[in-house]
């Protein structure tokens, strides 16, 4: 391990090929990731448009009902958040 290191400050064209076959190899990691990860939001979308479309009774009937079904969600979430947040401080005090 020392070695390379040695060999990296010493000789800055080797850490400078070193450097970019390690974004290279990173960008192709990336790109299939960021692939795969746009082909998941495409089928779950599919999926959600199906039973958009094929149970309507279930479609909340105004925006509205939605953001506020969302924000108390969010404040519950919240509030069970500084619960656990308070307990664990309370529990590192002892």
């Amino acid at each position: 391990m020392e070695w390379i290191v040695r060999v990296m400050t010493e000789h800055p064209l080797v850490a400078a090929a070193f450097c970019f076959a390690v974004m290279l190899i990173l960008y192709f990691l990336l790109k299939s990731l960021i692939r795969l990860t746009l082909i998941l939001v495409m089928v779950s979308m599919a999926i959600a448009g199906y039973f958009y479309l094929r149970y309507p009774e279930y479609r909340l009937a105004d925006l509205k009902d939605a953001v506020q079904k969302a924000q108390t969600a969010a404040f519950k979430a919240v509030d069970w958040g500084k619960n656990v947040y308070e307990r664990g401080k309370e529990r590192l005090d002892r």
